[in-house]
């Protein structure tokens, strides 16, 4: 896992009003009440220690000119295919493997995956490709010999997983299409206020697994699905007024969304940067920003020169 970079995909609403404010924006109907929101889907970098940095934004949005109020909307999952597209486009030699919650694991969405040569490894829910969770379950009992045991912090992993599974898909065209996908799976127990925990665990895997790279894809991979949703919430809730628009006009927003994003970039370079790390520890988060606020907006004092001003003799001139 350290040559490849993961990237995490996740989708929020940011704002929602109940008259319509742009016509961008989705219309949703509950009852006799109509909403009218800005939904985004969301792309960040993340770290092998958990560290989140913001790459893309892709917004769900309908046609301007559309008049109609209830037709085919954009959706997340349409806004998925554009966010992939774009991000292989802006990094086009870099190795990623994108990970998101199930809703992402269907064939038209791996697909796109495979062509664009991006490595995935999604959540498989219960409700949601059922015929490869009984495949799956199905080679499971055959191969017994494809699991493995694994101590992670104060929990006991039981891997196991089953590879070459035939999924079968129709395109928007109507065609069939088949791929070849391959599902791990992981039982956790652990001790919590002295009570046994126990979870269960299943992801679609774009490669097939082994001994060697199942820990790495579960455990330093897939699961930092949960980090994007962390990171959503820091900048709902911390701080960055996620959710406030800043201006009505769609593009503007927009483009208001993306600086709160740059701005969140910059701390977190800032407080993972080693050079900066004594002045973290000195000033603390808040202290720190505060600082390269100041530091950014006004010119720096050159000490040698104020110096040289305290000490020099003062002189008085009359303009007559």
């Amino acid at each position: 896992m350290s040559r490849i970079q993961v990237v995490a995909i996740d989708g929020t609403q940011k704002i929602a009003r109940r008259w319509p404010w742009a016509k961008e924006a989705l219309h949703r109907q509950r009852g006799e009440e109509v909403s009218y929101a800005a939904y985004a889907l969301e792309a960040v970098l993340v770290g092998p220690q958990g560290v989140t940095i913001p790459l893309l934004t892709e917004f769900c949005e309908n046609p301007a000119g559309e008049d109609i109020i209830f037709t085919k909307q954009d959706c997340e999952l349409k806004a998925c295919k554009r966010l992939l597209v774009r991000l292989r486009k802006a990094f086009p030699k870099l190795r990623m493997m994108i990970v998101a919650d199930g809703l992402y694991a269907n064939g038209p969405i791996m697909a796109l995956c495979r062509q664009l040569h991006l490595d995935f490894m999604f959540v498989l829910p219960q409700d949601r490709l059922i015929s490869v969770a009984e495949e799956a379950q199905a080679i499971r009992k055959l191969e017994k010999d494809q699991t493995l045991k694994y101590r992670w912090g104060n929990r006991e992993q039981n891997f196991w997983w089953a590879n070459h599974i035939d999924y079968e898909f129709r395109e928007v065209s109507g065609s069939l299409r088949r791929l070849k996908i391959h599902v791990a799976g992981c039982t956790e127990t652990w001790e919590e206020n002295g009570a046994k925990k126990e979870a269960h665990w299943m992801w679609v895997s774009s490669r097939p697994l082994t001994k060697q790279n199942i820990v790495a894809r579960c455990n330093k991979a897939a699961r930092h699905r949960w980090d994007i949703e962390e990171n959503i919430l820091l900048e709902k809730h911390q701080g960055y007024q996620y959710e406030h628009a800043f201006s009505l006009n769609w593009t503007a927003m927009k483009n208001w969304h993306l600086l709160m994003h740059l701005g969140h970039l910059l701390n977190i370079l800032t407080l993972h940067t080693e050079a900066l790390m004594k002045k973290v520890q000195e000033l603390g988060l808040r202290g720190t920003i505060r600082f390269l606020r100041e530091t950014w907006m006004n010119r720096w004092l050159n000490p040698d020169q104020l110096l040289a001003l305290c000490t020099r003799a003062p002189r008085i001139r009359l303009a007559l």
